[in-house]
């Protein structure tokens, strides 16, 4: 499984999220989501 999930790499898929603003300084921006990927695919923004 090591191969295909752990890091952001190319040919691995991902899921990850895209926020408007800086969640490190304000995690308020975690409730801005813009764009969501599952499993490397695209789902929202």
């Amino acid at each position: 499984m090591e191969d295909v999930v752990g890091t952001l790499e190319v040919g691995k898929a991902a899921d990850l999220i895209v926020v408007d603003g800086r969640p490190d300084e304000e995690l308020g921006a975690l409730e801005k989501v813009t764009t969501t990927f599952v499993g490397g695919r695209r789902m929202h923004g």
